[in-house]
């Protein structure tokens, strides 16, 4: 793996722990303080931690300053209601099933979605594998 990927990689992980991070403050306020039903608090969050991740990891970790936003966002939503829609189901089947509180399973599911969610986005959402990167290597 050439190094550029390597970096890029750390900031996907660095900007995914500050979405998880978000997430699971978000959780736990509307959940917490304000009495939501910890699956609808996850739902509501999304929009708001999706939007800010789209913008970190479009600017940031994949350095993407070109082309349409419009559907690099269309991608990203399409690719983070798919995850939404597994947590949720995966969510509460850790919680009621197993018996798991509910922020570790948030938190277990956040980290097993990074890897399969990093190459979605740098292959289809951004649309960058087989492309130039921005040092001018080529991706592999």
């Amino acid at each position: 793996m050439q190094t550029f990927r390597v970096l890029e990689f750390a900031r996907y992980l660095v900007t995914g722990s500050l979405s998880v991070a978000l997430n699971l403050l978000i959780i736990c306020v509307l959940t917490e303080v304000f009495g939501l039903h910890y699956l609808l608090s996850i739902s509501v969050c999304s929009v708001t931690v999706t939007l800010i991740s789209f913008y970190l990891n479009r600017a940031w970790t994949f350095r993407k300053h070109a082309g349409a936003v419009p559907r690099d966002l269309a991608r990203f939503v399409l690719v983070t209601v798919s995850q939404m829609v597994l947590s949720v189901i995966l969510c509460g089947f850790a919680v009621e099933s197993l018996g798991l509180p509910y922020p570790v399973a948030v938190a277990a599911l956040s980290v097993v979605f990074v890897p399969l969610s990093y190459l979605v986005h740098r292959g289809w959402t951004f649309d960058l594998t087989g492309k130039a990167s921005v040092s001018g290597r080529q991706s592999q």
